[in-house]
Parts: structure tokens; sequence; C-alpha cells
């Protein structure tokens, strides 16, 4: 017995140690662990995350605070029962949030049921919407209308309003995109509102927003309820004694309540209650009671419908517009085996709402029924345990006609491991980062591609992480790092990554830096803080990471690490006008403030080209004051009428997007006012046809189109990495690529390509038809060889890319830069050799590695299959602005060693932030001539760089630099043109102040062949050398001028010259001859003052 017991304590301690903390685990990882072995810290961790949301919810709907007790404990009893069967474990908040209001709604019918004084309900009459100012009034209702909304919806508002999520932390528990969080919360406050104003409630979009982000988030529950709540719990758990029954009576009937209505929900949603005709159910009691060891899983036969779905989640089905469907079959195998995988996950989304959920049976096949009403988008995701997630996605474009075939496969790959180390500045090991993982995909998405997106693997106490998700064969991942306590990447590759290699042998390191703090405070124009207000990091939001906060009570507001240099932040909040500062991050900064007055309202009305109103256009924020920042949208009316609450004072450019039926119409300029906006929408061109066997007139089975510029042109760019398939001989697309005259190229298997001509995106409809002759698409010769070291060894792992018109290559600090998938690579074998398919266009290749690179033309390499690197060069230097250090600024390098033809695109660009004392240090820089420029920030999507101060880097040498400290400021102040109001932020990369354009001094008056005698003399002369010579330091002498909002301007370390200064907006212009004299001393802190500058208006046909 003895041995017994302590052979017992032993496996309960090495249980203990193998399970570790519930501190930091996921969603998904607490379940897991709860149901696998009913530990109940994992059950405590779950009562303390949602607790105050479920809380919230029985207090609101409960005014008894004894029945409120009880409808919290039944909840968690109910997640005791049902944890096992959930299927989206990272889901759990909404989950939890529709079972609180099932079960509270449940215990206020049975108090209304057992309360003696009966009232007569009144009749329903018809009333005016009434508009609701207590916040308590909407609380009352609003929980019965927001369980109402589409799952879609439902769950980002109560992830976000109702537990205080980030937007970017609910994107990640949804696996959603941000974009897609913030969008579905804009159209659920919507359909809110809508559901409120039916019930005769007329709330304001700031009076909802309040409502949802009140007391939910924040409601504490009470630590005597969560006591009792685990103690219930452990009872039922342990098939608890019938002494309890008096107790826990109202609880246990109340959960079983809900588990009976849940089953019901099951039955009608399988059809099952048809199959089996009367179910009679009197009393479902709850057999909490497990066994001691974890259930084993056993395969058994699925049923692949589309009406199937888990008791405990609501499945959005595909509505049926039409009564013809296509069924799709979809079968999983081993990709290596191809044996069938059972019990694989698919998740299929249908125009990227309706969500249909599965599993593959024994036979590893999966059915579900694609409607025929033209949905726009299909995407298919595959996924289980120990194998490469995979997915695929159409764009299904044609009415009528399924581009989807009917049997798809999916051959999974099992998982292969890479990883590495998160590092400090120090060397010192980083625990508990999140590494998020990118697999880059393919152009064609319609074939199985690997699908992981933003996956997130944490590091342990060494710094280390490690992913098994990964294809044997990976050219490229992008990473991202985050990290509470350190600078964290605000977009993929911010950190530079390890090589392939190091990935693999996971010996790479990442380093993460420290940043500063930023505080803050905001409050209303009446002085009173204002909690709840959103503070946003970053200029050009949309698709980034960039970190937000929430403000306290008393409206303030930290952030603790902020990379040094310009941070712009955007503070918004209901019921107010927005505001936004760009401040410089120095340590020690003073905390800044922000006073939001009220809000103004932005109106207008959408109409198509014969002024009927559209509806359900979205109103989307686009810029603003010069930055991409504001989270700020609305959706059209069925009159075409908007609304855009709590908008600042001045212009907003908008994006109204209404696809595919309209064009998408960008940067349209609105402000607040009484009167309505009238924004006029057009329709896109639209070009069909047919494309069929030149000989026989059969239509072509299967066949690619490819968009391009004007087919006439010397060098048709067509672009390969947005193909679109279509089948049974007919196409239909609308041209929405931003080129004034597109092309479409149209390629099959057997059949040479052919080439439309070019179609004006400003014309009408079109009927284009195509007919392909049979025969081979000629091809090139193939592109192998060989990479050397200098020292003539080979250089293995190196990655090669290959330029062509359609695939060009942006090279980024020496890097191939995101995303790599829109032209060809490949890396080296260990013997250095590499390979192309045989090309149809001209290419160059392209080697980039930490070892050196090599550039070469097709025709070089076949001369020769040898290509040696050249090793790197390094710029290190200082820049000065004024007599001070440039600090946190950015400098940029623009080597000449650019693409050697226009047909194959190859872009370098350098650049890199300084250090507190302005130095800098730019490594892979491509040896030769260069020129580095300070780079100046002009709005959020447009850099200036100048002047451009030449330099010759050599191979393994370090070129010293210093850029500005020279020369004297110029500033003024510009003045608009009377009663308008310029945009000047949004505008600032027209303007600059460059050298005069010197004049030839040829004589008037003389005939042509005359002024070609004259010119011929004149330009071996040295007064013509001069020329070359002014001409020259023309275009290195030429500064970006940033104009601020209130239209002053500062142009820094401006060298002695002639200048012109030259601003150029839409109504209006300016050109200012400027003169800065010669400085003894070389530079003057004092400027030179051109006071205010009035613009003036164009001239018809400038």
């Amino acid at each position: 017995m003895a041995n017994g017991h302590k052979g017992a304590v032993l496996r309960q301690i090495q249980r203990i140690f193998s399970l570790g903390t519930v501190s930091g685990m996921s969603e998904t990882q607490l379940l897991e662990r709860f149901v696998a072995f009913k530990d109940k810290a994992a059950f405590e961790a779950i009562i303390a995350r949602h607790g105050p949301m479920v809380w919230g919810v029985c207090r609101r709907v409960l005014t008894d605070p004894h029945t409120a007790e009880d409808a919290f404990q039944a909840t968690f009893l109910v997640l005791l029962k049902k944890a096992g069967s959930l299927r989206d474990p990272g889901r759990l908040s909404p989950w939890l949030y529709g079972v609180a209001l099932r079960v509270a709604t449940r215990a206020r019918s049975e108090d209304a049921r057992r309360s003696t004084r009966e009232q007569d309900v009144a009749k329903e009459e018809a009333v005016e919407p009434v508009v609701l100012d207590d916040l308590g009034c909407v609380r009352a209702v609003i929980d019965e209308e927001l369980n109402r909304l589409p799952e879609r919806y439902r769950w980002p508002m109560v992830l976000c309003h109702l537990e205080g999520k980030s937007y970017e932390e609910a994107a990640h528990q949804l696996c959603r995109t941000e974009g897609m969080v913030r969008g579905r919360l804009a159209r659920g406050r919507e359909r809110l509102r809508t559901g409120l104003t039916r019930r005769v409630l007329a709330p304001s979009a700031a009076l909802i927003t309040a409502a949802l982000s009140g007391e939910s988030a924040t409601a504490a529950v009470p630590a005597s309820l969560v006591t009792a709540t685990i103690a219930v719990a452990r009872i039922v758990t342990l098939g608890g004694a019938m002494t309890t029954t008096a107790t826990l009576g109202p609880i246990l009937k109340l959960a079983e309540g809900v588990l009976t209505t849940m089953l019901f929900s099951k039955l009608k949603l399988t059809g099952t209650l048809t199959a089996i005709g009367t179910v009679i159910v009197t009393t479902l009691p709850i057999a909490f009671a497990y066994d001691e060891k974890p259930k084993s899983h056993v395969d058994k036969p699925t049923q692949n419908t589309k009406l199937q779905a888990p008791s405990d989640r609501t499945v959005e089905l595909v509505p049926k517009t039409n009564t013809v469907t296509q069924p799709i079959d979809v079968r999983v195998l081993h990709q290596q085996t191809g044996e069938p995988l059972t019990d694989v996950t698919l998740e299929v989304w249908i125009n990227d709402q309706s969500k249909i959920e599965g599993k593959t049976d024994r036979a590893g096949h999966y059915s579900f029924e694609l409607p025929q009403a033209n949905p726009n988008s299909l995407w298919i995701k595959a996924k289980t345990d120990g194998f490469v997630p995979a997915s695929m996605a159409w764009g299904l474009r044609q009415p009528g006609v399924f581009p989807v075939p009917k049997a798809l496969k999916f051959m999974l790959e099992p998982g292969t491991s890479i990883g590495g180390t998160v590092q400090d500045s120090e060397g010192r090991p980083i625990e508990g980062a999140t590494v998020f993982l990118l697999v880059p995909s393919k152009a064609d998405k319609t074939q199985q591609q690997t699908s992981v997106w933003d996956y997130p693997v944490k590091t342990d106490d060494q710094g280390r992480w490690q992913c098994n998700l990964l294809p044997s064969e990976l050219d490229d991942i992008w990473i991202r790092i985050q990290h509470p306590d350190y600078i964290s990447d605000t977009r993929y590759g911010s950190t530079p990554k390890p090589t392939m290699v190091q990935l693999r042998d996971q010996t790479g390191v990442m380093v993460l830096k420290k940043g500063l703090p930023v505080t803050g405070q905001v409050f209303g124009y009446d002085g009173q803080p204002i909690a709840g207000a959103n503070v946003a990091q970053g200029a050009n939001r949309p698709g980034g990471h960039e970190p937000e906060v929430k403000t306290d009570a008393k409206g303030r507001f930290k952030f603790d690490q902020v990379a040094p240099g310009d941070l712009v932040l955007t503070v918004q909040a209901a019921g107010r006008a927005p505001d936004l500062k760009t401040v410089k991050v120095i340590p020690k900064m003073s905390p800044l403030e922000f006073r939001l007055e009220p809000g103004h309202v932005v109106r207008g009305r959408v109409v198509d080209p014969e002024g009927k109103p559209i509806a359900g256009v979205w109103i989307v924020a686009e810029e603003w004051r010069g930055h991409r920042s504001l989270s700020l949208e609305t959706k059209s009316q069925a009159d075409g009428s908007f609304q855009v609450f709590d908008a600042p004072a001045d212009t907003i450019l908008f994006q109204f997007v209404k696809a595919p039926a309209f064009r998408n119409l960008m940067n349209q300029p609105l402000a607040a006012s009484e009167v309505g906006h009238v924004v006029k929408m057009i329709r896109p061109v639209t070009i069909r046809g047919s494309v069929v066997d030149s000989e026989s007139g059969k239509p072509i089975e299967a066949f690619t189109l490819i968009s391009g510029d004007d087919p006439k042109g010397k060098s048709t760019r067509w672009e390969r990495n947005r193909p679109l398939r279509f089948r049974d001989g007919h196409y239909e697309v609308s041209l929405d690529w931003p080129y004034p005259v597109q092309g479409l190229l149209v390629e099959a298997d057997g059949y040479l390509p052919a080439i439309s001509h070019g179609f004006s995106i400003m014309g009408s409809n079109q009927v284009y038809d195509f007919k392909l002759t049979r025969g081979k698409v000629p091809t090139r010769a193939a592109l192998a060889g060989v990479v050397r070291l200098p020292d003539g060894s080979p250089a293995a792992d190196a990655e090669v890319g290959l330029a062509t018109n359609s695939h060009g290559i942006y090279v980024r600090n020496g890097s191939f830069s995101p995303p790599p998938n829109q032209f060809p690579t490949v890396r080296t074998g260990i013997d250095g050799r590499f390979a192309f398919p045989p090309q149809t266009e001209a290419a160059t290749i392209l080697v980039l590695d930490d070892r050196g690179f090599a550039q070469v033309t097709e025709e070089q390499l076949l001369a020769t299959d040898s290509l040696t690197l050249t090793p790197w060069g390094q710029v290190e230097g200082t820049l000065r602005i004024g007599n001070k250090a440039g600090a946190f600024e950015e400098v940029s390098l623009s080597p000449k060693a650019q693409s050697q033809s226009d047909d194959q695109r190859i872009s370098y660009h350098y650049n890199v932030a300084t250090d507190d004392s302005g130095h800098f240090l730019l490594t892979r820089v491509i040896p030769g001539a260069a020129s580095i420029s300070r780079t100046i920030k002009l709005s959020a999507n447009s850099y200036g760089v100048g002047p451009w101060y030449p330099i010759l880097i050599e191979a393994n040498q370090t070129v010293q630099a210093t850029i500005g400290g020279q020369g004297r400021p110029v500033a003024g102040r510009v003045i608009s043109l009377a009663g308008t109001k310029t945009p000047f932020a949004s505008m600032a990369n027209r303007n600059t102040l460059l050298l005069q354009a010197p004049l030839i001094p040829m004589p008037e008056g003389l005939t042509r062949e005359q002024r070609i005698e004259w010119y011929n003399a004149w330009i071996v002369t040295e007064e013509a050398e001069a020329y070359r010579a002014y001409q020259k330091q023309r275009s290195i002498l030429h500064y970006p001028v940033k104009v601020e909002p209130d239209g002053t301007f500062r142009i820094e370390d401006v060298e002695p010259g002639t200048y012109e200064l030259l601003l150029r907006f839409d109504l209006s212009h300016l050109r200012l001859t400027v003169m800065v004299p010669k400085i003894p001393s070389g530079r003057s802190d004092i400027p030179i003052e051109l006071g205010e500058v009035k613009l003036i208006p164009w001239e018809s046909g400038e």
C-alpha cells in the first residue's frame, strides 16, 4: 500500500510538471487541458478570463442578484458538460456569451412564472421611434438584439466590446485580419442599431458604442461567487451527493433546461427530428462525472452534409436564392502514402461571410453544396494535427458557370520543423515572445497551397521557438515578433530574419530592442478626462499591427515600448471628433495631451450616373491630415443617404466601395456640413466574350485570362500574379486595374496565347471573342548555372531570383523584398547549382546572399554557366540637421546598379534609421557608384529625398559619409486662394526647392541650320562644360518641401545658390525665386524668411 501510495504521488507530481502552468495559455490550450485532465487550474483560468463578461450579461438581464448568481454558476456548468464537444475552442468567448444569455433569459422567465402578480399584456401598437439617451435603457434590450446577429458580426462585438479585447487580439482569436474585424464591428453596430430601431428604440451610434463598451469587460465578479462556482463544479464533476440537491437544485435546473434547448437546436439543424419522428424529452439529468483517464478518440463515420453542425455553435448556411446547387466533393489524402485521412477539419467560406465546417469520414471525404446564385468567392482550408494546413480559393465571376471542379483533392504533407531563438541586444534570451509566421501565397490560389497565415508560436525560457507545420520544400517564410517589453514588429520583415538554412537547423537568432515609454492624457474641451478613448499608433494602419490602447477612468494612456523617432498618434472616442499628432519619441519626453471637441457628422448621398440612389455602399475613411490612421466607416441606406458620426471638422479623403456593381471611388474629399454631399459612382467597364478553337469553333474547356497595360506599348506588363481562370469557353471581367488602357491575354494548354486590343477604363462595355490556334508556346533556353564564392568554391543555399518584364524584383537593403512569390526564386544546392524552367521572356538572374551578390543577363549566363559572388560593401556615417544631430531620422541610398534593360525590372533601395546621435550603418550594399540622402516623411503615403550626395562603395570596404549640416534654413508660410482650403499635408510630395535651370546662351534670330551649327561649336567649349556641371549639380541639390497643415514650411541645410520654389496643388500653385547667399563659415542657423507666399490659380492648359 505504501509503495502504491508513493507511486500515485510521483505520478501526480510528474503530471503537474508535464502540464505546466496555465499562465499565458490560449483558449484552445485551456480547454484541451481541462477536457483531458479535469484540471482545476484550467477551469479557474477560464472563469477568471470570461467571468466578468458572463457576470455582466447575468446582471443586465436579471434584477434579482441571487438569481443572477444562479445563472452565472449554471453557465459554467453547461461549459462543464459541453467542453469536450466544442469544435472551435478558440472562439470560447462568443459561445459563453450565448449560453449566459440563454441561461439568464430562462431564469427571468421562470421568475416571471412564479410571480403571484400576473400582469396583462398590452396590445402592440405602432409608435414612433423614441431616441434614448439613457444608457441603461439601451442595455436592457441590447443583449437580445446582439444575440440575434449572425455570428460573423456577433463574435467580434463580444470580443471587442464585451471583453475589451483590442482589434488585433480579436483578429488573432478569430483567425481573421484586423481590417476584417474592424469592418464587421462597424457592420454589426449598424445591424444592431437597425434591430433596436425596429423595437421602437433609436439610439445614436455613440450611445450604442458606449452601451457595448460599458461594464461587461470590467464587471468584477464577487470572489465568493467565483469560489462557489468552483465548488459546485467540483461537486458535480465528482458526481455530487444527493444532500446537495436543495442547494444546487435551481442551478442544475437552469443548466438542464438550457442543455435541452441546445439539443433541440442540434436536432433541428441536422434534420434529425424528421428522421426519427417524435422525440419526447422529459428531463435531461446532467452526467458530469468523468473517468480518471482522458477519453480515447475513436474514428467514427461522419455524415458530411451541409446541414450537419455541432450542437454548441451556430453555422450560418448559404441562403438558397436558387434551388440549383452544385455538390462539391472534397477528398483529403496523405501526400506520401496516398491513404485517406480521417477527421480532417474542412473550413468552407463563401463570400467571406457564410461558413460551413465539417470533418472528413473514414474514406477521407467531405461534401457540401455550392449555391448557383453566383457567389463572389470560395475558400476551402484543410487542417489536422501533424500535417501542413492547405487551402484553395476561387473567384466565381460568371453567372451559371462553375469554375470550381466538382471533385477536389487535398494532398496533405506531414509537417516539418523550423525554429530559432529570440534575444535582446545584449544576447539574453527573451521568454514569452510571440513569433508570427506567414508562408506567402502562390499567384494561382486555385491550386493547393500552404495555409500558414499569421500563425503564432511562443518562445520558451531559453528564447527558443519551433513550428512543426511547415512543408519540406519551403523557399521563403515571413516572420514578425511581438513582446510587451520590447519594440514589436508592426510589419512582416521589420526584424531581420535568419537564412532558411538557419531556420531549418534552428540556429538563427532574431534580436528585439528596447523602446521608450510614451504617456499622455485625453480630455474633452470642457477639461474633463475621457475614459475609453482609443489611442492608436501608426501613420498607415491598414494591414499593419501597430499597437493601440484605451484610456483609463482618468483619461490616461501609456505605451511602454515605442521606437525612437517620429510617431503618429490618432485618438478617437464616442461622440467626439478625433485628433492626430505627430511627435518625436525621445528619452524622458513629457506626457502628451489631447483635447477632443464634440464630434461632427459627414452627410451625403450616393447615386449612380442616372442620379438614382445606391444602397449598401461602404464609405470608409481613407486618409486624414496626410495619414491613413482614422477608423471611420458607414454604409449607405436604401435612399443612398449616409452619415459618418464622430468625424473631425476638416476634410477627410473617403473611399466608396460597392463591388462589383460599381468601380471603387478613391480619395473623395468630404467634410462635415449641414448640407449633404452628393457622390456619384460609375459602373466598371465589363468585357465579356467567348474563347474558342479557331478551326472547330468549339469552346475551350479551360483557360487563363491575364490583364495588363496597353498592348500597343513597347513592353506590355502582364499581371501574372492576378490570373483569372474560366471554363466552357466564356469569360467576363471588369477593368479594375489602374491602367487607363488595358489589354487581355488568354492562355490555354495546347494553344498559342492570344492578345486583345486595348480597352479604355472610361469606355463602354464590350464583347470581345478570342479564337485560339493550336500550337506550342515557344520558350527560350533553360537557365541553369552554378554560383561560386570569390575563392571559387560553390555557394550552397544561395537565393537566386529571376526577373522578367512580367515578374519584376524589388531589392530592399540587399535582400529580396516580399512578396517573393511574384517572381521565380530557387536556392542553390550543396554544389552551388541552380536551374529555372524555360521562360517565354528575356530574363536577368540575381543572386543575393550574406556572402555577396551577382547579377547577370540571360545572354551572359548562357555564355558561361558560372556566377561569382561579389562581396558587399558598407556605408557608415552621420546625419546632421543644422547644428544638431539628425536623431531617429531615416537615410536612403540609391545604387546605380539598376536593371540593364527595360524588359527585366530590378530596382534597388536602401534605407536605415539613425540612432540618438544621428549615426547610421548600411550593410549589404552593392559596390559601385551610389547616392545617399536624408529621407523626409511628407505624409502617410509619401516620402521625399534630397539633396543627393554621390559616394563610391567598394567591396569589403566601409565608406564614411556625412549628410547635411551645411547651408542654412529657408522658411515661410503658404496662403491658400481666397475662399478655398488647400489640403497641404496630403499633397506635399509635389513641392520642391531646386536650383534654377540655366539657359543655353544661343543667339536669337538664327535659322534652323544656323542654330545647329552654333550648338555643335558651343558644345565643346569650356562654357558648355560648366553648363553640364551645373546641370549635374542641379540634379543633386533639390530639396523636398513638407508643408504642414497650417501652411508653414521649413527647409533645412540649403546650400548657396539661386533656387526655384515650386509648390503645386490641385487648384493653385506657386513659382518663386529664392536666393541663398554664400556663408563664410559654411553654415548658419538663421533662416531666410520668405514670409507669407500666396498661391495663384492655375492658368488654363497648365
